[in-house]
């Protein structure tokens, strides 16, 4: 990577982490109204598009196509985890950018109606569900840590694409 790209992913990731401390200390005491959470996200799904562009020329568009191109620079980025040139809060902050840019994809494809929350019932804080619809609830933002942390794992886009269908099965239902 050139010097040029080192300093572009540590801008991405300082602007990724600083979206996420803003909010985290702005809501320290009485949690994150749906607005703030849905700006939250869409800051960081756009902080994800441009640091696919700045470090690895990849262009991000929303599209359901682009989400392939998301685990193409999540297995990038693995390969970084695990000879140790990327700490966990870095790849923290990865998984959250390039989890609300597929939480937002889907929004903006299949879901309009889909929502953010910061927590989960059962799996607890700073999980980021994505609820579909009522309780259905998917986890751009776990899929995302997950590929990061074990790259045999099911790929981002073929998990995106079995919920989207499942989604579409049940949409006359909703």
């Amino acid at each position: 990577m050139t010097p040029v790209g080192v300093w572009a992913v540590l801008a991405a990731i300082l602007v990724a982490l600083w979206i996420w401390r803003y909010y985290k200390l702005r809501t320290s005491k009485r949690g994150l109204n749906a607005k703030e959470l849905d700006d939250m996200m869409i800051k960081l799904a756009n902080a994800g598009i441009e640091s696919a562009r700045e470090v690895d020329g990849i262009a991000l568009d929303y599209s359901e196509e682009s989400v392939a191109k998301v685990d193409e620079i999540l297995a990038r980025v693995a390969s970084e985890v695990t000879k140790g040139k990327r700490d966990q809060q870095s790849a923290n902050a990865v998984s959250l950018m390039f989890g609300a840019y597929v939480g937002e994809t889907i929004r903006r494809n299949w879901a309009a109606k889909a929502r953010w929350d910061t927590n989960h019932p059962s799996l607890g804080p700073n999980t980021f569900p994505l609820y579909l619809t009522g309780t259905n609830a998917i986890f751009p933002v776990g899929w995302c840590h997950k590929r990061l942390l074990d790259a045999k794992s099911d790929s981002v886009a073929l998990t995106h694409e079995l919920f989207r269908e499942k989604f579409m099965e049940n949409a006359d239902r909703i």
